[in-house]
């Protein structure tokens, strides 16, 4: 395949699909096998635990609600089952409205380090809360097309793997392989759009959708994503420099991506939460800026309400934040620093 030789960048959020091509246009689930059997090599004997599993989903939340529950915007990995646990609340997922790749699923398609957005509401407890919808997002299938220690390159996008990283169909990063096709879900790890951190990779059959995500390039009007150059009707639509999830069939004969539908990547959801909605973000740390601001994966941030955290922070980290939205801004109230 021609894109093997490019060389190479979550989460989605509600309401913000800008161009489809049917339910489930995102190129399938990249699942494989028996979805109970999941094996990782990096996190033992966690990753068989599905939303669903018999003794693990389904459960609800370890805690009743009582009172004083405030509404809550959730954006990370999946970690843990039992509930669906996301940036270390358990959601109780029962009634909630499940969507992957824009289709809608059943809560035991979900899957651990799925990078998730969860709308619904914290409980008064602080660790419980109850999801009224989850939307997850891949950000990458396709052929893997080189393999360095630590990293893959996968659609033009360079994806880096860590310990953390929970794996399907492979035993972990050292059974990486050129030629694999590969889903991929993810955090964008630099400003450009071209690097992301893996919370999730599956191995498994070739499809014939292609997915990849980054910033659109115009250029003598040609659009490129990560160097990959985009044909069809649909390609004309795109937003440049808007980050987005491009889906497509590989055109041989063009050298190109013709593209099927895509998907604006934007934590916000497309507006502002309601006042008194919780923010809760997980992301990677992409630049510091002046004033005690920074960006997380393309977001503005601004951490003036905790200097001692900032002063810590350097470009490249994984961290929670937790806070309101200013406008397109993040405000900071808390800020956890995650070890891998």
């Amino acid at each position: 395949m021609a894109i093997a030789s490019l060389s190479g960048c979550g989460g989605g959020s509600p309401g913000t699909t800008e161009i489809t091509s049917g339910s489930g246009s995102g190129g399938g689930s990249g699942f494989s096998g028996n979805p109970t059997t999941d094996a990782s090599t990096d996190s033992p004997g966690t990753d068989q635990q599905t939303a669903g599993a018999p003794g693990t989903g389904g459960t609800g939340s370890p805690n009743a609600p009582g009172t004083g529950g405030t509404g809550i915007y959730s954006q990370g990995s999946i970690s843990a089952f039992g509930s669906v646990v996301l940036n270390g609340i358990h959601f109780d997922e029962r009634a909630a409205d499940i969507t992957i790749d824009g289709g809608s699923a059943p809560s035991d398609r979900l899957r651990l380090g799925m990078v998730a957005t969860v709308v619904g509401e914290r409980y008064a407890d602080g660790v419980s809360g109850r999801a009224d919808s989850i939307e997850v997002w891949s950000i990458a299938q396709g052929e893997v097309s080189a393999v360095a220690s630590g990293s893959f390159t996968v659609m033009g996008m360079n994806v880096q793997t860590r310990g953390s990283t929970f794996y399907e169909g492979v035993p972990g990063a050292a059974g990486m392989a050129v030629g694999q096709w590969v889903t991929v879900w993810g955090l964008q790890a630099d400003a450009q759009g071209g690097n992301w951190i893996a919370t999730r990779v599956s191995v498994g059959p070739a499809g014939e959708s292609m997915v990849g995500s980054g910033f659109v390039v115009e250029h003598h009007d040609e659009r490129r994503l990560n160097g990959i150059l985009l044909s069809g009707d649909r390609a004309d639509d795109l937003h440049t420099g808007r980050l987005v999830r491009v889906v497509g069939r590989w055109d041989a004969e063009d050298d190109a991506l013709r593209v099927s539908g895509s998907h604006l990547i934007d934590v916000r959801g497309g507006s502002p939460a309601p006042a008194g909605v919780e923010v809760e973000i997980e992301g990677v740390v992409t630049a510091l800026l002046p004033g005690s601001r920074l960006m997380l994966g393309s977001t503005e941030v601004d951490a003036r309400a905790v200097p001692s955290i900032y002063a810590q922070l350097r470009p490249g980290m994984e961290i929670e934040i937790d806070g309101t939205w200013q406008g397109a801004v993040l405000m900071a109230r808390e800020i956890e620093i995650e070890d891998d």
